[in-house]
């Protein structure tokens, strides 16, 4: 069953969508109270959907390389470039207020940044120049670019990044004890750590929605050239 667009609500931290039954019939709005169940965040994390058919590739195998893309651009692209710098603000402070306490911060901030800057560069990255290579690859039927570059090259970077903020992120999971607060652990400490976990969460959607576009781009271009 449909709904109307002002009964569709998505989560801005997993992009999880909330339409129909758990919706107030008479306000349209999402319940006080609501907490999102694939992520845990609170209403406050949902924003109207204002589009009629939302393009998210996990429910659907059947968009075009185009449409991941711009899924990936719109949703994840802004989303990583707006949370970082929160995120890091968050870690500063802490560690301001408490980097004598806890002797883990100091490693935990110089790990962030080298992740919030390898994660940005790979971002701007694709939005200047990688995304538009792939796409050449897949309009020309072809493993190379017209500008010389081959799609193997692409792949084989592309995850090479992948795993190097993978492991940016397993060693923020080790020095934060896997986000666990600590027992005297004040708000702001808590807030950090409450945000790290999203922020994986969020990394960890979009690198598999890319590892998913790498897929698709790879078997496709396979299937074109095996007929040549």
């Amino acid at each position: 069953m449909s709904y109307p667009i002002n009964q569709r609500f998505i989560c801005g931290i997993c992009n999880y969508i909330e339409e129909g039954p758990n919706i107030e019939a008479n306000t349209h709005e999402l319940p006080a109270g609501y907490i999102c169940p694939s992520c845990g965040a609170a209403r406050e994390a949902f924003a109207g959907c204002q589009c009629e058919s939302y393009p998210l590739f996990e429910k659907s195998k059947t968009l075009s390389l185009d449409e991941i893309v711009s899924n990936i651009q719109s949703i994840h692209h802004g989303y990583l470039r707006n949370q970082f710098p929160i995120v890091a603000r968050e870690i500063d402070k802490v560690t301001a207020l408490h980097g004598d306490r806890y002797a883990h911060l100091a490693e935990l901030k110089q790990t962030f940044d080298r992740l919030e800057e390898e994660t940005l560069k790979h971002i701007n990255h694709e939005d200047g120049e990688v995304f538009y290579g792939l796409l050449d690859v897949a309009r020309t039927e072809s493993s190379v670019t017209t500008k010389g570059e081959r799609l193997e090259d692409y792949l084989n970077e592309h995850r090479a990044e992948h795993k190097k903020l993978g492991d940016y992120f397993a060693r923020i999971k080790v020095l934060t004890n896997n986000y666990k607060a600590p027992a005297n652990a004040c708000p702001n400490h808590r807030a950090m750590l409450f945000s790290l976990q999203n922020l994986e969460k969020e990394l960890g959607l979009y690198i598999n929605k890319e590892n998913y576009l790498m897929e698709r781009l790879n078997e496709e271009n396979n299937s074109v050239l095996a007929k040549c």
